[in-house]
């Protein structure tokens, strides 16, 4: 899998931005050191500030800024951002005219093996491969890292990024940091990111939740890939998003606020995942489905315990603890699945089931916290 030549220079530019260590970096300078095109990296800086990973300032004295740390900026999205194609063979992109397709176990592999890709960048940011400074006794062909060519003339990063090499603003063309946002811009990105959250919700049904890449994603939404990117920096922010999108579409409420909420809330989310039987069952059998619901533990953690505290203030603390994990166990897409397939009830059925269990669980501890007194 080789990446482009528009990745590598990507790659190349925010590393000298990076070395700057937070001065201005020009196009001109970028082309002199690195001996490019400057049109061709007059792309490339575009690209890197639409995908946020750069910040141009304007003016005779501006130039290009990380737009943030570079402990923040993981290798593995500027690739993903930088790159059209990741489709190791046909079957994995648009287009599959393959005659074993869906009977093959090879696209598996494959999608496993770009993943297990993805997850060494993905563990690599800008900081940690940052170029390193020539030692005193060093020349740029012995310190490599310092991104010269043996015959091209040294230069520190000082010397790089001094006024002398700044660019009136008609050279430099820094792209725009600031986009304009009304009302019709923001509708429209609206309704960009409802496109890329329904396009999510229809990969994972079709593959089974395996795994959520963003080119693929792009294609299904109808976008481009770096539009994707803007919406959600990373994979992490993308099944955080979705998931409350899918909460959001399963019931009317996904988190109570009061205990006899609680109590009613199974009839209302069984029967939503119902609705949305394939997708459920993927995000408990897949990697994926797993990291989507993880990203809710927090919250419904800390709203089922603020819940059954107010709610049942008389019980004693160990007791609260255990109805609350009760409650996390019933109310739940894994108690729908076990109702369904093992005692082949629908989900409203479930639902009730749940609720009922619930609220037998809560009259006998407060029978039993009665009985105590």
């Amino acid at each position: 899998m080789r990446l482009t030549s528009f990745t590598d220079h990507a790659l190349r530019l925010l590393l000298m931005v990076q070395e700057a260590d937070g001065r201005l970096v020009t196009i001109e300078q970028a082309a002199t050191r690195f001996r490019l095109s400057r049109a061709n990296l007059m792309k490339v800086a575009n690209e890197l500030t639409t995908s946020g990973f750069l910040t141009g300032v304007r003016g005779r004295a501006g130039g290009l800024k990380l737009a943030r740390a570079a402990s923040e900026i993981r290798i593995g999205d500027v690739v993903r951002a930088m790159e059209s194609d990741f489709a190791l063979v046909e079957c994995l992109g648009g287009a599959n005219e393959c005659v074993i397709a869906g009977a093959c176990r090879l696209p598996r592999a494959f999608r496993r093996a770009r993943q297990a890709f993805f997850d060494e960048l993905d563990a690599v940011t800008l900081a940690d491969v940052a170029i390193r400074p020539l030692a005193p006794t060093e020349t740029p062909a012995d310190g490599i890292a310092a991104g010269q060519d043996k015959d091209a003339p040294t230069a520190t990063a000082s010397d790089l990024v001094s006024s002398e090499f700044h660019a009136t603003t008609t050279d430099m063309q820094v792209p725009d940091a600031r986009p304009y946002e009304s009302p019709l811009r923001r509708a429209q990105a609206e309704a960009t990111r409802e496109r890329i959250l329904q396009a999510t919700a229809d990969i994972l049904d079709e593959t089974g939740g395996d795994e959520v890449m963003f080119d693929e994603i792009a294609k299904a939404a109808g976008v481009e890939r770096r539009t994707v990117f803007r919406h959600f920096a990373n994979k992490t922010e993308l099944l955080r998003a979705f998931w409350l999108w899918m909460g959001s579409r399963i019931g009317p409420q996904i988190l109570p606020s009061t205990l006899p909420e609680l109590l009613d809330m199974p009839p209302k989310i069984f029967a939503g995942f119902d609705a949305n039987e394939n997708l459920i069952r993927a995000s408990l059998h897949s990697p994926a489905g797993r990291a989507m619901r993880l990203q809710t533990v927090p919250a419904r953690r800390a709203g089922f315990a603020r819940v059954v505290e107010a709610g049942l203030p008389d019980l004693p603390p160990f007791e609260r603890h255990e109805f609350e994990a009760l409650a996390h166990l019933l109310v739940s897409a894994s108690a729908w699945e076990t109702l369904r397939d093992y005692a082949g009830l629908s989900g409203a059925e479930a639902g009730r089931t749940a609720s009922h269990a619930l609220t037998l669980l809560l009259t006998a501890l407060r029978s039993q916290s009665r009985s105590a007194t």
